[in-house]
């Protein structure tokens, strides 16, 4: 490598030595032109190179803060999941609700989300999830005693279509028991945890 770079020199010397050598003017003229052109090619040449160079190591460190914002993220939607599916008292909900919440919006906000859209959809939906469940589980224990069917809106149906196999009538009312609609709220959260997982993957490697 070393004697082809010195052989490269050697030749650029002896284009510049024979240019001088040249009699007609003209035509040494034109070889200075020539070597003029490829010093500038060069110039530009090493100016992209480094310019690429400058744009993967930005690209690399915007990946990096992504990868290690977003486990961090995924981190605490997946501790929120593991109290559920263990069993959390309604009491208990709230502080690991609040928890998550700071680091999703924590997430979001910091701009490392903007990295990697889907990994961010998910885990916003998945926030969006465990919200509700807290609100709906909120209406068990609003009245004088303690309820155990929710009167379900068509609103509610829309988000959650699955729960109409768990509905009922009572009287004019399309009802839902508590614990379905929440284990249903519940199962669609894990999946947005599930696909946010498989985002973060794909761009960590």
């Amino acid at each position: 490598m070393a004697l082809l770079l010195a052989g490269n020199a050697f030749a650029q010397n002896v284009k510049v030595q024979d240019c001088k050598k040249i009699i007609s003017p003209t035509k040494r003229l034109a070889c200075f032109d020539n070597q003029q052109k490829s010093a500038e090619e060069e110039k530009i040449r090493k100016a992209a190179e480094e310019d690429q160079k400058r744009k993967a190591d930005e690209e690399q460190k915007k990946k990096a803060e992504f990868v290690s914002a977003a486990r961090a993220c995924l981190s605490a939607i997946r501790k929120l999941e593991a109290r559920v599916s263990v069993g959390i008292s309604y009491r208990d909900y709230y502080a690991p609700l609040a928890d998550t919440k700071f680091e999703v919006e924590s997430f979001v906000r910091g701009g490392s989300g903007a990295y990697n859209k889907e990994f961010t959809e998910h885990v916003s939906k998945a926030l969006s999830h465990y919200q509700m469940a807290g609100s709906v589980w909120g209406l068990k224990f609003a009245g004088r005693s303690i309820n155990s069917d929710m009167a379900i809106t068509p609103e509610v149906l829309s988000m959650y279509p699955q729960a109409a196999s768990y509905t009922r009538m009572i009287g004019r009312f399309q009802v839902i028991e508590y614990d379905k609609i929440l284990s249903v709220i519940w199962t669609e959260a894990g999946k947005e945890n599930s696909e946010a997982e498989k985002a973060l993957a794909i761009s960590a490697n």
